[in-house]
C-alpha cells in the first residue's frame, strides 16, 4: 500500500505509534538530532513520555516519538530540518503527568545512582 506523506491520517497514525523499546533505549542525553535532509536540528535532553525533549533554536521543544525515523549516533527524524518546527511542541505535553520511567527511576536512591552513572558514561562518549 502506497502511503501519501501529506495525508493527515498518516500523520495521526505516526503520532499514535509507540516507539519501539530498542529505539527508546538508544536515545541518550546529548545526542544530535537530524532532519530527513541530514541537517542538524538540535540536541536531545531526554525522553519524556511519548516525546523527546530537545534543545533547539534557543529553546526547549518536544518532538513526538512518531517523528523518529531511526537512531544511530544521531536521532533521525521523518521530516526535514525546515519542517521540524511544524511538528514539535513548545509547551510540555506531559505537564501534570509522570514522565514514565525516567521520573520513577530518578525518585529512588538506586535510580539516582543509575542516573549519575549514565550521565558519567555519556560524558565519556
Amino acid at each position: 500500500m502506497n502511503q501519501n506523506r501529506d495525508n493527515p491520517q498518516d500523520d495521526r497514525r505516526a503520532l499514535a505509534r509507540r516507539m519501539e523499546p530498542h529505539l527508546r533505549r538508544s536515545i541518550q542525553h546529548g545526542m544530535g538530532i537530524r532532519g530527513s535532509d541530514g541537517a542538524d536540528v538540535g540536541t536531545v535532553e531526554r525522553v519524556e513520555g511519548a516525546y523527546i525533549r530537545v534543545q533547539a533554536g534557543g529553546g526547549t521543544h518536544w518532538i513526538p516519538e512518531g517523528q523518529i525515523m531511526r537512531v544511530d549516533q544521531y536521532v533521525h527524524l521523518e521530516v526535514g530540518a525546515d519542517e521540524v518546527a511544524g511538528v514539535w511542541v513548545d509547551e510540555d505535553p506531559n505537564a501534570g503527568e509522570p514522565n514514565d520511567l525516567h521520573e520513577q527511576h530518578e525518585q529512588g536512591a538506586k535510580g539516582e545512582q543509575r542516573h549519575l552513572t549514565h550521565e558519567k558514561r555519556n560524558e565519556r562518549q
